[in-house]
């Protein structure tokens, strides 16, 4: 049982490089089973597609985020509002790790699949539109812990404003992306926070780095 699950999570996880570094279309399942060492009948003992195990490695993606970014983050102690700086400042050291481990920037790899495949692949959509959703709403219920705290004005929409800043985060990481330069992301992230504001359009106070 062990070895079957150690072969299931090497497809996995060779599947999370190589589409990450690469795109979907170009990693074919022959070449994942020489990465993993196991024949196409073993592939498909443990998946019926190629679409299949995206979609097991799309939730180990995002639960590697959970684990990593957001449960660190949301579950501190801190004041809620400063979550969120600690948060840009835990995703810019995820994308300058990233790079000196591979050389360069692979961006968000959620994000990545998302532009290429949402508008190919109608399963693969659902399943990134679900987690997105997910992600947004640990912004909401931060945002909402912040409106009874007192910390943000009771008519705050932590909706809209929870999307628009994992809409910020996604563009940020996504010209990082571009430039190769995860410093980009840092240089811009005080901005984050002014995305969320009262009805009289005041900005909140965001700590310097």
């Amino acid at each position: 049982m062990r070895q079957k699950n150690n072969i299931k999570e090497k497809l996995i996880q060779n599947a999370i490089e190589q589409i990450s570094s690469r795109s979907y279309t170009s990693v074919g399942v022959q070449e994942l089973c020489n990465l993993s060492g196991v024949t196409k009948g073993g592939f498909y003992h443990h998946f019926k597609s190629k679409e299949g195990l995206t979609l097991a490695a799309i939730d180990s993606i995002w639960g590697s985020y959970k684990k990593t970014i957001l449960g660190p983050v949301f579950n501190s102690d801190i004041p809620t509002l400063e979550k969120f700086n600690l948060l840009i400042e835990t995703v810019y050291i995820h994308y300058v790790s990233q790079k000196e481990a591979q050389g360069h920037m692979c961006g968000c790899r959620l994000g990545n699949l998302a532009i290429e495949l949402s508008t190919q692949n109608e399963r693969i959509r659902e399943k990134l539109e679900e987690i997105f959703q997910n992600w947004v709403d640990y912004f909401e219920q931060a945002l909402n812990e912040a409106v009874t705290t007192g910390e943000l004005p009771i008519n705050t929409d932590t909706k809209k404003s929870a999307q628009s800043i994992l809409a910020f985060l996604q563009g940020l990481v996504l010209i990082g992306k571009t430039n190769d330069d995860p410093d980009f992301m840092k240089n811009l992230s005080r901005a984050v926070l002014n995305l969320i504001l009262d009805s009289k359009q005041q900005k909140i106070t965001i700590k310097e780095n």
